[in-house]
């Protein structure tokens, strides 16, 4: 019984991973033109602002759960971020973006600013979304194992 158990359990871990393989194109696409890619939690912000409809700018603070691609050394950190949607009004925000939530953001680098901290000043990276479409996922296991393959990290 416990042979029959460990076979099927095995048989069914193969099919998730093959299924999850295939047609990637797309995601083949973001990851290649993500420098980082991190699932966690939004947290102080995000306000949108807008310089020119429908564009919107949601700058805010990311916690870093977990690095799916880029600097592992950002695992439990909390980085700067600024996410660019294409938003005509209240109907096309995202349900799992807000304060609290958690989401996988696909970002690239732009640079870095300073921050007055504890009473002194600190350099932060800052981090904007590489897309205006699929930026800003919700959580996912699926999604995070299929980045960590198409990123290389193994899974």
């Amino acid at each position: 019984m416990r042979k029959l158990f460990l076979i099927v359990l095995l048989l069914g871990s193969a099919r998730v991973t093959s299924y999850c393989g295939d047609g990637d194109e797309s995601l083949k696409s973001l990851v290649a033109a993500s420098d980082l890619i991190v699932a966690g939690t939004v947290g102080r912000g995000p306000n949108g602002y807008s310089i020119s409809t429908p564009t919107v700018h949601y700058p805010f603070h990311f916690k870093v759960k977990e690095v799916l691609k880029g600097d592992s050394t950002l695992k439990g950190q909390e980085i700067l971020t600024e996410v660019v949607r294409c938003e005509w009004d209240n109907n096309d925000s995202l349900p799992y973006f807000g304060t609290g939530k958690d989401c996988i953001l696909f970002l690239k680098h732009t640079g870095g600013g300073y921050v007055e901290s504890g009473g002194g000043t600190v350099r932060t990276q800052q981090w904007t979304s590489v897309d205006f479409w699929f930026s800003v996922q919700p959580p996912s296991q699926c999604l995070e194992h299929a980045v960590r393959r198409l990123a290389g990290n193994g899974e």
